[in-house]
């Protein structure tokens, strides 16, 4: 059995939406809400047109960290954002 590439129980999420399946990682610090919730700010912001969306995806991956973050208080320096 292989299990570098784990693909169930808490490693990961799976949304259905929009006609795509989006599998949203689990950070090591998060629980599944806030997996859920970074997944859904994931793809409501996602752009739909037929551009490259992998740069799109990066930057709204990471700004979906940072969200979850100041909704726990955590403050950032704007120069960062």
């Amino acid at each position: 059995m292989n299990t570098t590439n784990k693909i169930c129980c808490d490693d990961n999420i799976t949304i259905f939406a929009k006609g795509r399946i989006y599998i949203i990682n689990k950070e090591p610090y998060e629980t599944i809400g806030d997996v859920y919730k970074r997944g859904w700010y994931i793809i409501n912001n996602i752009k739909s047109d037929n551009s490259d969306n992998s740069e799109n995806y990066t930057k709204l991956y990471s700004l979906s960290i940072i969200n979850n973050n100041k909704n726990k208080g955590m403050t950032y320096d704007d120069a960062i954002l």
